[in-house]
């Protein structure tokens, strides 16, 4: 990882500046090399990512650029995510979906369920709602971040890709 300004979409953490490679050591461990990341929504933190570990650095990825966001929209063009009833099985598969972080399994969520919601007059459950928070949460993250936009102006720029009317 060199040269400028890198960001990386990592886990829970979300869009983080890689601020580079660290020697350091903690608890009395021998020194080891570890990338250092700051999450750009909360910059004071910092992350000590062990560069050694492959299952804590496979959770670190690129954020997309506006072109693979736009091909990621665009790929999910005409596919519905079909519904699971049994409430058990929907929350782990979300929840699989949530923890991996990949935007277009996320847009898929998305997808349906808004179209859950609209389909039901009760609308969606309470953890069907929050489920939908989350994900449209870690889309407007990195979309925004990668397209500069507000956060709010994700959702029509995803609607006006897709072809679909903004009167959401």
């Amino acid at each position: 990882m060199s040269g400028c300004p890198q960001y990386v979409n990592y886990g829970a953490q979300g869009i983080c500046r890689v601020e580079g490679v660290r020697s350091a050591r903690f608890g009395g461990a021998k020194a080891r090399d570890y990338y250092l990341l700051s999450p750009v929504h909360q910059p004071e933190t910092s992350i000590y990512l062990p560069v050694d570990n492959p299952l804590l650095a496979s959770k670190m990825r690129p954020v997309l650029t506006p072109e693979e966001i736009d091909r990621t929209i665009r790929s999910v063009r005409g596919i519905r995510m079909p519904w699971i009833e049994d409430f058990h099985l929907r929350a782990q598969r979300f929840s699989e979906i949530l923890s991996r972080r990949d935007e277009r399994e996320l847009l898929l969520l998305v997808g349906c369920l808004y179209l859950r919601g609209e389909q039901r007059p009760q609308g969606l459950s309470i953890g069907d709602r929050q489920t939908l928070r989350q994900a449209q949460r870690i889309v407007e993250e990195e979309f925004s971040f990668s397209l500069h936009l507000q956060a709010d102006q994700v959702g029509a720029y995803i609607r006006n890709l897709l072809g679909l009317s903004d009167s959401r």
